[in-house]
């Protein structure tokens, strides 16, 4: 089976790797956002911030919800501190069930690293 956007992934997890280098764990999460951003853009993504996504029964709205980031308009990216809860990755599946998205990315930063997952959207 192929890996969906895997050297968009590579590079994108790289990106989460230099900025806990660069800003450890132990910091809020919006600034850790506001690098990853720029890293991001370093490597010629085309990203978008707080993308409001709405969740729909049918044709009514249930809920809105705000992505960190859309990267290239095919890539979820979700950026979390703290230690790992599986709430992250139910976060993550909604947006990719809203958005009818391939590939959710969630970086967890923890003290000690951060921890990269992949979510594809297998609907």
């Amino acid at each position: 089976m192929d890996i969906v956007y895997e050297n968009e992934s590579y590079k994108i997890i790289g990106a989460l790797y230099k900025a806990h280098r660069i800003l450890g764990g132990e910091v809020r999460e919006k600034d850790i956002q506001k690098l990853v951003a720029k890293l991001l853009i370093e490597e010629g993504f085309e990203i978008k911030e707080q993308v409001p996504v709405e969740l729909k029964v049918g044709e009514e709205s249930v809920r809105k919800y705000y992505l960190d980031f859309l990267i290239d308009n095919k890539i979820i990216l979700e950026i979390k501190v703290g230690k790992h809860n599986p709430e992250f990755f139910r976060q993550v599946k909604t947006y990719l069930v809203s958005t009818g998205l391939k590939l959710g990315l969630l970086g967890i930063f923890t003290k000690e690293k951060v921890i990269p997952k992949r979510i594809p959207n297998l609907i």
